[in-house]
């Protein structure tokens, strides 16, 4: 299966990860407020999957300078606490999700997940592609797979995941590469309806920026489909990411 093909694949699968963090608390102190915990708290409630409550807390008196602390559990003074940054609302909300993919995964495709909120949960659940159970990421990118990704691998997780792992590890600017061992990505403006609002369009495009682990740059573009019958009627799935050329551009000039 070549790289191009993987580039215009999104994934998607069920992993068991066993003991996943029934809670996560983030300080709601006058310090941390001010440092963007609101911003990161409703984050994280709107992604949180089902089984996964998020706490609120008061001051924990130990609230860093320029950042807001939380952790697993119902009390922010845990043994290994995290300190997280919401300077603006793509920093918290990328805060937000890395924090609920650490403690819990993305969880299963869900109806009450707004479609502007699935990129930035998957690439930070790829990103800590081993919390809270080796592979959650990857297959997180399966249970949100749209067709195209599970008619390349016939429905089979297992050899999704393989392939996953020998592009990230071998093609650096591929978009496994990136969204598991770059150096950074960001997206890049609004999530863009196709024919319409959120509420009755069924495609959705959101684009991505990315610098490899070798220093390449690339842009992305997400399309994400919404789910139209059961099963996960309305729940929106990636169908593909694909990847500019080395310029930027989503297609090649023939000139």
């Amino acid at each position: 299966r070549g790289d191009a093909a993987q580039e215009k694949a999104m994934p998607a699968a069920r992993p068991t990860t066993g003991g996943a963090t029934p809670a996560i608390s983030l300080c709601a102190g006058r310090r941390c407020w001010k440092n963007g915990a609101g911003l990161i708290i409703s984050g994280a409630q709107a992604m949180a999957p089902p089984g996964l409550s998020v706490h609120t807390t008061g001051c924990c008196t130990e609230c860093p300078p320029a950042a807001v602390i939380a952790c697993d559990g119902p009390n922010t003074l845990g043994p290994k606490p995290l300190l997280l940054k919401a300077r603006n609302e793509a920093e918290a909300t990328r805060s937000a999700a890395s924090l609920v993919a650490r403690y819990a995964g993305a969880g299963q495709p869900r109806a009450v997940l707004p479609p502007s909120l699935l990129p930035v949960l998957l690439m930070c659940a790829l990103g800590l592609n081993d919390f809270p159970a080796r592979d959650s990421g990857l297959h997180a990118m399966w249970d949100f797979a749209g067709g195209s990704t599970r008619h390349i691998f016939r429905n089979n997780c297992t050899d999704f995941i393989e392939s996953a792992h020998t592009t990230a590890r071998t093609l650096p600017t591929s978009f496994y590469g990136v969204a598991m061992r770059g150096k950074e990505w960001s997206f890049e403006g609004a999530l863009n309806p196709v024919g319409g609002d959120l509420d009755t369009c069924r495609i959705a495009t959101q684009l991505m920026r990315s610098v490899s682990s070798d220093g390449r740059v690339r842009r992305w573009q997400w399309e994400l489909r919404k789910q139209r019958g059961p099963p996960e009627t309305a729940s929106w799935f990636v169908e593909s990411v694909g990847s500019s050329d080395r310029h930027g551009n989503f297609e090649v000039d023939k000139r």
